[in-house]
């Protein structure tokens, strides 16, 4: 779903796009690049124009990673010309090159329950953390770009906080909250801007 940042006001949405679960995403140069999310190496592409999903990038290892365990990504951001690609099951984060091949691998030095998206900014990598439908378990934690954690807040909001982006170098946050009406289990997206 494309939105302005001004309104908010949705402007277009895609097709059903083939992204698995689809867990994050980051923009750069007019493409929208998606984590597959759960046993995929390929970080797959969309029109950020049309939402027109376009070939997927395999992320390749050099040898000196070969032996990490590195199967799957759920979390992904700009980083410098490149990429920073949060590894599943631990935590692990990737740097790439602007083709995805892998340059440098480090971890973080605190991990939580549940990690969610992630974006990075003046050296600054800034990852959500939820547990599942919270009121109390949503944070904000920011690392350096040697994974050394130095920031920890939690984020007032009901739902999962999924993701984060800045703007202006504002934290701007994804909620996804479910409830249920009249017997029947809702859906719903929200934005939310830090407060």
């Amino acid at each position: 779903v494309k939105l302005t940042m001004e309104s908010l006001k949705v402007v277009k949405v895609s097709q059903a796009l083939k992204v698995g679960h689809g867990n994050d995403m980051c923009h750069r140069d007019g493409i929208l690049f998606v984590t597959h999310s759960e046993g995929s190496m390929v970080v797959h592409r969309v029109d950020s124009d049309t939402l027109k999903q376009k070939k997927g990038v395999k992320v390749t290892l050099p040898k000196k990673l070969k032996g990490k365990k590195i199967g799957a990504f759920n979390g992904i951001a700009c980083y410098g010309s490149g990429f920073i690609l949060r590894v599943m099951g631990g935590s692990g984060m990737l740097i790439t090159n602007r083709n995805l091949k892998a340059t440098r691998y480090f971890k973080t030095k605190t991990s939580y329950t549940t990690s969610q998206g992630m974006d990075q900014k003046g050296g600054k990598i800034y990852r959500t953390f939820s547990k599942l439908q919270s009121k109390d378990h949503n944070f904000l934690v920011i690392y350096d770009n040697k994974g050394k954690q130095f920031h920890r807040e939690r984020v007032p909001v009901t739902g999962e906080l999924e993701g984060v982006f800045l703007v202006d170098g504002e934290p701007w946050y994804v909620i996804y909250r479910k409830e249920k009406v009249s017997g029947k289990m809702k859906y719903h997206a929200y934005i939310a801007k830090r407060v």
